[in-house]
């Protein structure tokens, strides 16, 4: 459940999502691009993830992302929270 944030008419209202665009971003800058294929770009060592979505549910997308396995590392200690959730969005999205 969201939790709210006070508005100015004293009602809550549920916080703003983040931007999806910082997925890709983050998808480029760490280096998911040079294993992963989204649409003809990027590597050919890990799984092609253009429709990455509609194979995994969000939880298996972030426990992939956070734990790794087989030749991918784990993110869990790299990237913020807040950086995750903005990658496993992005991921969770491609169908």
């Amino acid at each position: 459940m969201a939790t709210l944030t006070p508005a100015a008419n004293g009602q809550g209202v549920p916080p703003p999502s983040p931007p999806v665009a910082a997925g890709p971003v983050l998808f480029q800058t760490i280096g998911c691009a040079q294993c992963h294929k989204i649409r003809d770009a990027g590597g050919s060592k890990g799984p092609e993830l253009t429709k990455v979505g509609s194979r995994l549910s969000r939880e298996k997308i972030e426990a992939q992302i956070k734990l790794g396995g087989g030749a991918m590392p784990a993110y869990g200690e790299v990237l913020t929270p807040e950086e995750c959730e903005h990658l496993v969005r992005y991921l969770h999205e491609l169908r």
